[in-house]
């Protein structure tokens, strides 16, 4: 997860570059990062979570996913109808909304180092621990 985590804010940085070729680079990493974190989030509640709890679990993570898309999709509605091709939603805003992906990514880096940080059961099985 912070492998994806690394890439997702490598990715959302090179999107803020106002040049096409390097925002869709960009655009590809956070893409591949997002699908990665799919699995690899899910997997980390697979082997964390008990038995009895793992389908309200796994199925709240397919929630926060959708509801992670619906808000990302609610920066568009800042954007007005009528516009000024020098204003601020022309030249700038979408920096604003490609840039919030890396604090995203930075919360989720802090509370996996801080509040996160332990192995699952598996890992430990694994190692003999």
């Amino acid at each position: 997860m912070m492998a994806m985590n690394a890439v997702l804010i490598t990715g959302a940085g090179l999107t803020l570059i106002d040049q096409m070729y390097v925002i869709t680079v960009g655009k590809f990493l956070c893409g591949y990062a997002v699908g990665g974190m799919s699995v690899y989030c899910n997997q980390f509640m697979n082997e964390l979570v008990p038995i009895e709890h793992k389908g309200p679990f796994l199925s709240m993570a397919q929630v926060a996913i959708g509801v992670g898309l619906f808000t990302s999709a609610l920066f568009g509605l800042a954007i007005p109808a009528e516009y000024k091709k020098d204003s601020f939603y022309v030249q700038d805003y979408w920096r604003w909304v490609w840039g919030f992906t890396i604090v995203i990514a930075l919360i989720q880096v802090i509370l996996l180092l801080t509040l996160l940080n332990f192995d699952t059961p598996v890992e430990l099985k694994a190692r003999g621990d």
